[in-house]
């Protein structure tokens, strides 16, 4: 195989890769009685509490009309809650529930246990490795897109 044709076999993996997170996101969203957008603030929220709806916005790539029906779901569900911003109340600040901590450790309990289910049939390769390599990777496309 050329370097060539092997750097394609490892674009496509990938792509193979981030389709089955989507699809395996797009499960657990519905587990919990979300859409996939909801679930992925969830976890913004949930990663870097407090936040604010701008900030959601931002992470996400949506405008503040969507953010607002989107904070509006996940409220309802439970999720998260909004309260003002004790450094400006012009401004709120999101935070998880208990209820939304819980989803979000259930969430990622489901992928430890897939990885882990992998990581069974692949012996031999060390998990710190293989999550610098991962790491690597993602700044790289991460960098790659902002272009």
């Amino acid at each position: 195989m050329t370097e060539k044709e092997k750097l394609r076999a490892m674009t496509m993996s990938l792509r193979r890769l981030v389709l089955a997170s989507q699809h395996c996101q797009d499960n657990y969203a519905k587990e919990l009685g979300l859409g996939t957008s909801d679930l992925a603030a969830l976890e913004h929220v949930y990663n870097h509490r407090p936040t604010a709806p701008r900030e959601l916005g931002a992470a996400l790539s949506l405008t503040s009309g969507t953010i607002t029906a989107l904070l509006d779901r996940i409220e309802k569900a439970g999720f998260i809650v909004r309260g003002t911003n004790p450094e400006d109340r012009r401004s709120l600040l999101i935070n998880a529930t208990p209820a939304g901590r819980h989803a979000m450790e259930w969430v990622y309990e489901q992928s430890d246990a897939a990885l882990k289910q992998s990581l069974a049939t692949t012996e031999g390769l060390p998990i710190d490795q293989l999550t610098t390599i991962l790491e690597h990777l993602a700044q790289t496309l991460e960098n790659h897109s902002k272009k």
